[in-house]
């Protein structure tokens, strides 16, 4: 066995810390559960109801209402989920999703931390409206809430489910808003120093990377994240000093809509105005936890709130302001059906058309064996098929260079003898290429699969990171393709088989790829540092939903195959090219052997419509 060098201790060490920093630093420990009252009705819950999650702490108990002004709750089922309206503020207090095909099968409840009911009046960066509003009306598919302020102006709300012939297909998570204000006060009313508040939402799970409010004005999408209101931001591999902030506020031009987004579910009130205005928006952290098995981990949560537009009410006169709630799975299928770009809320980033091909292709495929864990599999079958070409070609062109090592070997020791100049080294490195133009060799041949596999894999991961389809599917031991694959714990560490697996199997891959000798000092240090490629992967996995690491371990078993399969194909001959052809992307069939030499031809004999050749001939 080769004996480690400094290199390869240094590479270990380093992401044996990164290991640690993401399992224990970044995650605190968990707390105890605090005992559930026996007499509650958590506890009294019969068995077999579905199980329902989100934040499980208790809040204090709101100051006593007055009984002519006690609130009263509204539930409309509207099969994609049970919404739960309001007095207090008129709009939504919470909803619970149903298990649905582009939900998953986990029930979630939304806006349980909420400063107020989704949909409430508040003043721009201030409280939000709790105060009881009267019931106007109502039907078993809308509404209407309706109150006076101190200062004459009566405001009206009336919501309306969004008609569909399939609810669980986007209409099911829908609600039409009308707020409309009526002057009644001795001056002119501007309604922008109000906003709507849009809800609040936190970390599914301790594990999940963020949560962010999403805002849509003129054409462009734009994110705050939960770190942005920290006093320090990481931009790329540096740090970013400037003041922490309690409360993000920002004038938006044309807006459209402003969402509160978890890493799988969404709340979007969207502006239905044909010609948008600009508007404000904020948004506050909070800190929050939530019960995760037999612990309490601490999450982090964001509420948002979406200022009314500019516009001035005079006295006797009304004005109404049309909106659209979503509030449900964070789908991209479904938010892709729905208008008004909601989908971009999505954020799916540079590889966002992969990400939604690779969506369609699982929901497809999930469709065909009602399993998202084969699903996976077959997806990633499919992604190998297609890049399977440049796989070989990348593959023998590796082989083409092993053959030419020799003689690159022999400049490099031939110039070694010369005095070190800047000239010595742009001859050497002249003569090198000339070597490579002669053979018909493109010395990054064998980087094109590697090159090309990246967006693949972001482009995948964007889909998966948001991928609530697959919440509550479960896959081999795996019990839930969207959190990590812990079969248990040896003195506090999860054991996750996917990404010891995944790990294990690239290894093997990589000790098959064939690997060309070099003396170059660089690419030695290249390819060192491509040996512990698995082990980083292996951290960034490792605390990852698994069905990442079903990705990668698929990928990498098919690959190994593969290799196997070139293996057995003829041996690649090192040719010289033809000068008088101009250098090819690749040349002889899988990119291996290099150009022919053309056999010598004869003088063309004239043929009859002038011209020394045929159009169909020669």
């Amino acid at each position: 066995m080769k004996k480690l060098d400094k290199m390869d201790i240094i590479v270990i060490l380093l992401t044996g810390l990164a290991l640690y920093y993401f399992m224990f630093v970044l995650k605190p420990a968990p707390k105890p559960v605090p005992q559930v009252d026996a007499t509650s009705e958590k506890a009294k819950a019969a068995d077999g109801t579905p199980k329902v999650e989100g934040p499980t702490t208790t809040t204090p108990e709101a100051p006593a209402v007055p009984p002519a002004a006690k609130e009263q709750l509204v539930e409309f089922d509207t099969k994609a989920a049970k919404y739960i309206f309001t007095t207090a503020g008129g709009g939504i207090k919470s909803l619970s999703t149903a298990e649905a095909p582009f939900a998953g099968k986990t029930i979630q409840e939304l806006n349980l931390k909420g400063e107020g009911a989704i949909g409430s009046i508040s003043r721009i960066e201030g409280e939000v409206d709790t105060k009881p509003w009267a019931i106007k009306a109502q039907t078993d598919k809308s509404i209407t809430f309706e109150t006076t302020t101190k200062d004459g102006i009566v405001i009206t709300k009336h919501w309306s489910q969004v008609a569909g012939e399939d609810p669980l297909q986007g209409p099911g998570y829908l609600w039409d808003l009308q707020i409309s204000f009526q002057n009644n006060s001795e001056e002119t009313f501007t309604p922008d120093s109000y906003s709507i508040y849009v809800g609040a939402d936190t970390q599914v799970h301790s594990v999940d990377p963020y949560v962010l409010v999403g805002l849509f004005a003129g054409g462009k999408g734009q994110e705050v994240h939960v770190g942005d209101f920290d006093e320090s931001k990481a931009l790329g591999f540096l740090w970013v000093r400037r003041a922490a902030r309690s409360t993000i506020s920002e004038t938006l031009g044309q807006a459209a809509w402003v969402s509160v987004n978890s890493r799988y579910y969404s709340t979007i009130v969207t502006s239905m105005a044909q010609e948008k205005s600009d508007a404000k928006m904020w948004a506050r952290r909070f800190e929050d936890k939530v019960k995760e098995g037999e612990t309490v981990a601490n999450v982090k949560g964001i509420h948002a709130g979406f200022g009314l537009p500019t516009a001035k009410i005079e006295k006797g006169k009304a004005q109404s302001f049309n909106y659209q709630v979503y509030a449900g799975p964070r789908s991209g299928t479904l938010l892709g059906k729905i208008e008004q770009d909601r989908v971009e809320t999505m954020f799916y980033g540079m590889t966002g058309g992969l990400s939604k091909l690779f969506l369609w292709a699982l929901n497809f495929f999930h469709g065909l064996t009602s399993s998202f864990g084969l699903a996976v599999v077959f997806l990633t079958l499919c992604v190998r098929i297609v890049i399977w070409p440049l796989h070989i070609k990348a593959t023998r062109s590796m082989k083409r260079m092993g053959l030419l090592a020799p003689m690159m070997t022999e400049i490099k020791e031939r110039y070694k003898a010369k005095p070190p100049s800047p000239d010595t080294q742009r001859a050497q490195q002249m003569e090198m290429m000339g070597l490579y133009r002669e053979y018909g060799i493109n010395p990054l041949g064998g980087c094109l699969p590697l090159l090309l596999q990246m967006p693949i894999f972001f482009g995948y991961f964007g889909m998966l990171n948001h991928a609530v389809e697959m919440r509550g599917h479960s896959f081999l031991w795996a019990h839930d393709l969207t959190l990590p694959d812990t079969v248990l714990h040896l003195f506090g560490f999860p054991i996750n088989p996917l990404p010891l697996l995944m790990t294990i199997t690239m290894f093997i891959q990589m000790k098959l790829q064939p690997t060309p000798p070099s003396t170059d000092e660089n690419q030695k240090l290249q390819m060192k540092i491509m040996k512990f490629m698995p082990l980083m992967f292996l951290v960034f996995c490792y605390s990852y939903a698994s069905a990442l690491a079903l990705y990668w371990t698929v990928q990498n078993i098919v690959s190994i195959f593969q290799t196997q399969l070139v293996k057995r194909m003829p041996e690649p001959q090192l040719t010289k090219r033809d000068p008088r052809k101009p250098p090819t992307a690749g040349s002889g069939r899988f990119g291996g052997g290099g150009a022919q030499p053309e056999k010598p031809k004869g003088p063309s004999q004239p043929r009859i419509g002038g011209g020394g050749k045929s159009a169909f001939k020669g």
